[in-house]
């Protein structure tokens, strides 16, 4: 058997179950297997066992340090555990009590006031009373987890990659350390070969590795001299040389660019793709291949853009290499000649993309047959001339357009440029037009108001501020003369996209005209919009249908219906009729818009009768209506009725008839049945005036509701009209007669419910007139049906059924006819 000084690198955490491996490293996970000899790991856990050894080991989660010992005394009464803050230099603090553990045990876990990167050592002695005997020192713990995520792999026969995904909080660098296996049972001690600052997440290790060494690594978290557990790796051994890549390809992609494409191989997987070009000599030869860069296994392409020369051939090669080296196809050299530059664009136009204040539209003619793509550039006025042309967009070959999005600015001036481009170069470029962005008016439209004015409207090309006028020009519709001023309107406040100009100077009635407008700022105006033509209209508006109602005891509402020929404006002029009958003068005349169709007049005599003469007009001319009203200073009128009809189980509507003419509102009120009756009133909603009908939603089931409504204004209300109960259930019966002596009664009740079904009949008779309805059953309704029984052969019955619970009852479904 082994002695425990042989195996002095083994500890066994009984608690945490974790057990280091016989190199002294301690394990990746809690599970992970002996990394040595199974009968030499034995020996060593037994050795381990036989000795006085305190085990101190920092939790996963880095909050508790688990302590185990072997239990080799027989008479302790408890264990008294200890605890120090270790010191850096050596230079301890006496140990403090921290706690007393039962006989026994083998085991505690500190959670007390543990600070990160602190150091900490452990001392526990077995006690019988207050006598303690020996005791047990741990070694030194850091408050710290040890790095997670950690990976490795051999990237090359000379270099090895470890990579890890998390460091604890505070840590300043990661220690790398490394052994080489060099036979059974002999490895070599570990090397510090790294240190690593923590802002990084990998290291390549490249010192001193051996196309065939084994190696194994680990690596640990430190803050200034605290350092956390160590994490191991598994050996790292000579991977096998990669499958080499299935095919390359490569092309000439615009100026300056070459791009390779390649397949990857059939069989083990890279680490890495080296990328290499060489160029051919003047002698037709070839130099040495030079390294472009080494790409990711998962790239599959490059676009190489290093220091190509018009005319030169360049021959490129592509390596998938791995821990075993690099392979390549035998074949796959792909030789390239950067050709010239390509012929101009032709002509080259810029403007406005439609309404956009931010956007503009470049076109250029293609009459280049090898251009890889087209290069815009653009040179903004700096207010000192224009500035020097800059890179704005690439696009592809064969596209002819760019809409210019990237940072254009309102009322400034761009000119623009395009080459056409290719790996050889680019070539000249003509120079656009100066363009402005600023905001165009849109969506121009126009109105003949009357014989002599006219009103053209329009909206921002952008909600964006900036214009300072709007220039309006007019002429007469399809003359073909020129366009002359016919105004300017200043530009709009922010929140008023829509601008007005009101043409009224030298308007001939009966010619139509036609205008356009343009916005400006200072010097810098847009192009114009598109014209639009305002035309004088075919006819006169006929004479509006007219209503009027008091809305308040001070107020008339003038309510109209056009004809068929829609009006730009009304005319409204009022007079008051006096106590003898005769008019007064005018009191008041406006002008309002054809829409809405309404007028409310205010400040009126309560009980003064008011004559309105009303002018639909247009471009052409106007036409005039009278009406009279009394402004009514009393409440209005209630409706006659109030009906309730049901409209599926928990939907009720009102309906009534208007017959009021100055209601400012409707008030509806509602109430529902109880256990013995109805409960009280309740508001429901306040209608606009001129309502006829409420529905409402959402009503419990089985309940009878009652209306009232009332017709209000500003004075007070109407008397209160009241709608029969309706009950929220609905029996729905069939009436047949199955002999000539009785009728067979089916129903279906929705929802289901109620304690019974009530039947009634009543009998025609000899001059045509029927008989009182009078009861003849009532049944449970599970039932689902009654035949009536002992009837006259011959006779002529009609009959209705209903639902009830209790005092509340469906209304009555009666027979469609006589049976």
């Amino acid at each position: 058997m082994a002695s425990p000084r042989s195996f002095r690198g083994i500890t066994l955490a009984l608690l945490a179950g974790i057990l280091y491996g016989c190199d002294g490293t301690p394990p990746l996970t809690a599970i992970e297997p002996l990394s040595c000899d199974p009968e030499e790991c034995a020996d060593a856990l037994e050795a381990v066992s036989a000795a006085d050894r305190l085990t101190a080991l920092l939790s996963d989660d880095g909050s508790r340090i688990h302590l185990a010992w072997p239990d080799t005394s027989s008479t302790e009464t408890t264990f008294r555990v200890y605890r120090r803050v270790a010191a850096v230099d050596g230079s301890h603090p006496p140990f403090q009590v921290l706690a007393d553990v039962p006989a026994n045990s083998v085991g505690f876990a500190d959670s007390v006031g543990l600070a990160p990167w602190t150091l900490y050592q452990y001392q526990v002695r077995p006690c019988h009373g207050t006598v303690c005997t020996a005791k047990m020192n741990s070694e030194i713990v850091t408050v710290a987890r040890p790095p997670a995520g950690v990976e490795w792999a051999r990237w090359a026969p000379t270099r090895v990659r470890l990579a890890w995904l998390w460091l604890p909080p505070g840590a300043t660098h990661v220690d790398v350390e490394r052994r080489e296996w060099l036979g059974p049972g002999t490895v070599t001690e570990p090397k510090v070969i790294a240190q690593v600052p923590a802002t990084a997440t990998s290291h390549m290790d490249s010192v001193g590795v051996e196309p065939t060494g084994k190696y194994r690594y680990r690596l640990r978290a430190c803050n200034g001299a605290a350092c956390s557990l160590w994490v191991r790796t598994a050996y790292v051994l000579p991977g096998p040389v990669p499958a080499a890549p299935g095919s390359v390809y490569g092309a000439v992609a615009r100026a300056g660019v070459i791009a390779l494409a390649w397949t990857a191989g059939t069989g083990p997987a890279p680490r890495y793709y080296l990328v290499e070009r060489r160029q051919r000599n003047g002698d037709g030869g070839y130099g040495e291949y030079q390294p472009l860069g080494e790409l990711a296994a998962e790239r599959l392409s490059l676009r190489d853009s290093a220091g190509l020369v018009s005319g030169e051939t360049y021959e490129y090669r592509v390596s998938a290499c791995g821990g075993g080296g690099c392979a390549r196809r035998t074949s796959g050299d792909v030789a390239l000649v950067v050709g010239p530059a390509p012929v101009a664009p032709g002509a080259i136009h810029a403007g406005p993309l439609g309404t956009s204040a931010h956007e503009v539209i470049v076109t250029w003619s293609d009459v280049s047959s090898d251009e890889a793509s087209f290069r815009v550039v653009r040179s903004r006025d700096t207010g000192e001339g224009f500035g020097p042309f800059e890179p704005v967009a690439e696009r592809s070959g064969n596209v002819t357009y760019h809409v210019d999005s990237v940072g254009a600015s309102p009322w400034v001036a761009y000119r623009y440029r395009v080459q056409a481009c290719n790996a050889g170069g680019c070539s000249t470029s003509p120079t656009s037009a100066v363009v402005t962005m600023s905001r165009l008016p849109v969506a121009l439209h126009g109105t003949r108001y009357s014989p002599a004015r006219n009103h053209v409207g329009w909206i921002r090309g952008s909600l964006a501020l900036g214009q300072d006028r709007y220039e309006v020009q007019r002429r007469t519709a399809d003359s073909g003369a020129t366009f002359a001023p016919a105004g300017q309107v200043p530009g709009a406040p922010e929140g008023y996209p829509v601008e007005r100009f009101v043409d009224t100077v030298g308007v001939a009635p009966g010619v139509s005209y036609e205008f356009r407008v343009r916005a400006c700022n200072g010097s810098f105006c847009t192009a114009w919009s598109d014209p639009v033509v305002v035309e004088v209209p075919v006819a006169i508006p006929t004479s509006p249908v007219l209503r009027v109602q008091t809305v308040s005891p001070t107020a008339l509402e003038l309510v109209w219906t056009p004809g068929p020929t829609v009006p730009t404006y009304l005319r409204i002029a009022r007079r008051q009729r006096g106590g003898d009958g005769t008019l007064g003068p005018v009191q008041a005349t406006v002008e309002v818009p054809a829409e809405p169709a309404a007028y409310t007049d205010t400040g009126l005599t309560g009980g003064a009768t008011y004559q309105y003469e009303v002018s639909t007009c247009n471009g052409l001319g106007c036409n005039t209506s009278l009406v009279e009203a009394l402004v009514n200073a009393g409440p209005p009128a209630a409706p006659p009725a109030l009906a309730i009809n049901q409209y599926g189980v928990h939907t009720l509507q009102t309906s009534w008839e208007d017959v009021s003419d100055n209601e400012g509102l409707y008030r509806l009120t509602r109430r529902a049945s109880t256990g013995s009756g109805f409960g009280a009133y309740s508001p429901v909603a306040e209608l606009p005036r001129n309502s006829t009908s409420y529905t409402e939603q959402g009503l419990a089931s089985w309940t009878a509701f009652q209306y009232q409504l009332r017709a209000c204004n500003s004075v007070g209300c109407s008397a209160a009209v009241t709608s029969p109960p309706r009950t929220t259930a609905e029996l729905r019966a069939t009436y047949t007669r199955v002999a000539p002596t009785s009728v067979a009664v089916t129903w279906t009740i929705n929802p289901t419910g109620g304690d019974r079904v009530e039947i009634q009949r009543r009998r025609r008779q000899e001059d045509g007139t029927y008989t009182a309805f009078e009861a003849v059953a009532s049944v449970a309704p599970a039932s689902g049906g009654y035949t009536d029984e002992g009837l006259t052969a011959g006779a002529q019955y009609r009959y209705q059924a209903r639902a009830c619970q209790g005092t509340v009852c469906t209304a009555f479904w009666p027979s469609t006819g006589p049976l």
